[in-house]
């Protein structure tokens, strides 16, 4: 249960350890070792966007991905709560997303008012939607996908879009 509705260490990107190393490593797999994971990789030094506090405030772990699609950072379970009730608190929206029915609600208002998803998603614009979610993280470099662009390449964009495509077919939705 706790893998599909919140972040444990095991889920964090290698990538992410490896540049954030420090009070982590690729043994160290307890609970106090994944605070000190989390609390590093989203505090406010190395995730400024999150809204988090520094490492020791302990909002990395606290504000780590919940929900069915794993939002991350206390400027967005605040900006979440206050859309479920003017004076719910991040952590309030935290606990509330731990829930089946709050895991659904911050999923989806992360999608639709939060980004904006719909924008994209109602002109069928699979790359935009992913630029929204993704947060614009293209990996630097030459056009690795050869689509002209020449502006680098959307993270596992070919697993996205294969992906994206079959649950198409799967809904009814080509």
């Amino acid at each position: 249960f706790s893998r599909v509705w919140h972040h444990n260490a095991s889920s964090v990107p290698v990538n992410m350890v490896s540049r954030r190393r420090g009070t982590w490593g690729p043994d160290d797999k307890g609970e106090d070792n994944s605070r000190n994971l989390f609390n590093r990789v989203y505090s406010n030094q190395y995730s400024p966007d999150l809204g988090n506090g520094d490492e020791a405030s302990g909002d990395g772990f606290t504000y780590r991905g919940h929900g069915l699609i794993q939002v991350t950072g206390k400027y967005a379970f605040r900006e979440f709560g206050k859309t479920q009730n003017p004076v719910m608190t991040p952590l309030e929206a935290v606990q509330y997303a731990k829930s089946i029915r709050g895991a659904a609600m911050v999923s989806a208002w992360f999608f639709m008012p939060f980004k904006r998803c719909y924008i994209c998603a109602d002109v069928n614009d699979f790359e935009g939607v992913v630029l929204l979610t993704a947060g614009m993280r293209k990996l630097p470099g030459p056009d690795k996908d050869h689509d002209g662009k020449g502006d680098g390449d959307i993270i596992a964009y070919p697993d996205r879009l294969k992906r994206w495509e079959q649950c198409c077919l799967v809904l009814g939705a080509v």
